[in-house]
């Protein structure tokens, strides 16, 4: 049966290129926000390790100004202990000498008092100072005990020759224990610097990866900006092709049981304008961009023929049905069948009609009733 004037539905897709640029800065919107997230952490870390070098370089700073501070502390204690031990070793010599001047003195003493045991200690000293090297030593000791007087050392403080070694003894160690520190410092110092130094290498190895990865992800910004860009990729063509894959239905084959067969369909036909408004065109798979559906880039909207194609039946609107038979079966017989049918539905709803237009099975009838009537007249 081939219907005429019938109203069909459709359903148009019309790409709106408003609404795909739309559709483009807010997928834009959201990978520079995504990425941007992921490059402010990355420059932060840039910063943070730029910083921890400005730090080591402020702590060699310090490390060097307190290595010199501390090597000129022990050098100037160094010197210090040196000219202390000069002296020390001054004051021994001194002592030494003052000791042979005295036991020469005493022993030119001894012998003029042997000489002339009836001569007072007066006579005895005034009788010595004739004597020209009792008079040296007695100027040479006078001069000696003026040094020393001069340098603090009174009478009754003349240190021994054996508190003097002790002293240069002491001094000596702690010169020899001023050294050790001093190596140890500079061990020190030299450990600290080579740590700050591994650090320093450390940060700026760190800086040089993430100034990578941030370059890694600019150029992955510029990639998924350029795939997001859909004004070249959703053309009428593609999205026909793509309704025109999602939008099928076809037998597949049947499965049977014992007493059944079950068609089966493969695909998955669009059933309605909510569905196909719905539909997911493209998933570019990126966390931060929704998944486009067809509504975002297009108008969908239903419609009909109706301005289009019409039939008018006795001045009514109206559909023509065109009834044609299969291939073994009589004419009469078939319009007869479809002519109780059409009474049926008439009865069965109200104010539907049916006007034949054109029945020809009424044709055969008139071609068989002649035959007869022939056939009658002519056996009369």
């Amino acid at each position: 049966i081939n219907a005429t004037g019938t109203v069909s539905e459709d359903i148009q897709v019309v790409l709106s290129q408003e609404k795909i640029d739309e559709v483009n800065e807010r997928n834009t919107d959201a990978i520079l926000a995504g990425f941007s997230d992921a490059k402010g952490k990355i420059k932060d870390g840039i910063d943070s390790a730029k910083k921890g070098q400005d730090q080591i370089q402020d702590g060699k700073k310090q490390l060097t100004d307190a290595q010199e501070q501390t090597m000129s502390q022990m050098e100037a204690a160094r010197l210090k202990m040196q000219q202390g031990k000069k002296q020390l070793e001054r004051l021994k010599i001194s002592l030494v000498e003052l000791e042979g001047l005295k036991a020469g003195k005493e022993l030119i003493e001894d012998q003029m008092r042997e000489a002339n045991p009836d001569l007072t200690e007066e006579e005895i000293q005034k009788l010595c100072m004739k004597n020209p090297i009792y008079a040296q030593d007695v100027e040479a000791i006078s001069a000696i005990e003026q040094a020393m007087k001069q340098a603090g050392i009174g009478e009754n403080q003349q240190p021994t020759i054996a508190d003097i070694n002790q002293q240069i003894e002491a001094l000596e160690k702690s010169m020899s224990d001023l050294n050790l520190k001093q190596a140890q410092a500079g061990y020190t110092m030299g450990n600290q610097m080579s740590e700050l130094a591994a650090s320093n290498s450390m940060l700026q190895s760190t800086v040089s990866q993430l100034q990578s990865s941030l370059q890694q992800i600019q150029s992955s910004e510029d990639a998924a900006l350029s795939s997001a860009n859909l004004t070249g990729i959703l053309t009428m063509a593609n999205v026909s092709q793509i309704l025109n894959a999602q939008n099928f239905s076809m037998p597949a084959g049947y499965v049977s049981d014992d007493k059944n067969q079950i068609l089966v369909s493969v695909g998955d036909k669009i059933s309605g304008i909510g569905e196909l408004r719905d539909l997911v065109i493209l998933d570019l798979g990126m966390d931060d961009v929704e998944p486009v559906k067809l509504s975002d880039i297009a108008d969908v909207t239903q419609a009909n023929n109706a301005a289009e194609v019409y039939a008018r039946i006795n001045g009514e609107n109206g559909v023509l049905l065109t009834a044609t038979k299969q291939s073994g079966y009589a004419t009469a017989e078939v319009a007869d069948r479809i002519n109780q049918k059409f009474e049926e539905l008439s009865k069965e709803h109200e104010g539907l009609t049916f006007t034949n237009l054109s029945d020809q099975g009424e044709y055969i009838h008139m071609v068989v009733n002649s035959v007869l009537n022939n056939l009658l007249i002519g056996a009369v």
